[in-house]
């Protein structure tokens, strides 16, 4: 009998920890706590036509367009008509204000030399580095909701 009453007492004291920890995430976890994030969204194109499914991101950037490694960027996928809402990393809805370097990324999957399996490329060019994107844009304190990203390969 004694011997349940230990295991019982340890399972108490694993479960009383373990729901411990889990108010503590949950709590830490909530991402209304984020202050100064502002809605953006926009439309995204490739040579004019509404670019479905592209991972876009927004990093930012010093007024010398060096990036900043202390402060939040954002990232969206883009809808079938090209548009995007903008969330930071915690998936937050909107991000800081401030300057962004953009870059733009859609994958498709051609066929192989063999057909046998697809090979995975970007279709977005120059738009899907940092090093090369040349899409900046700037986020002003009260948000932005016409960002236009139209990318020209062309």
């Amino acid at each position: 009998m004694r011997l349940n009453k230990k295991i019982t007492m340890k399972k108490i004291i694993i479960f009383s920890v373990a729901c411990f920890i889990a108010v503590l995430f949950i709590g830490c976890g909530n991402s209304s706590v984020i202050k100064g994030l502002v809605s953006c969204a926009g439309t995204v194109t490739l040579d004019g036509v509404p670019l479905e499914s592209a991972s876009i991101n927004f990093a930012p950037v010093d007024a010398s367009g060096k990036l900043e490694t202390g402060k939040r960027g954002g990232t969206a996928i883009s809808d079938a008509n090209g548009n995007f809402n903008i969330k930071t990393a915690s998936d937050s809805s909107g991000i800081t204000s401030g300057t962004y370097k953009v870059t733009v990324n859609k994958i498709v999957e051609e066929k192989g030399e063999t057909n046998k399996s697809p090979i995975p490329k970007s279709i977005t060019g120059k738009y899907s580095d940092i090093d090369t994107s040349d899409l900046t844009v700037e986020i002003p304190a009260g948000g932005k909701k016409n960002i236009k990203l139209e990318l020209k390969l062309k």
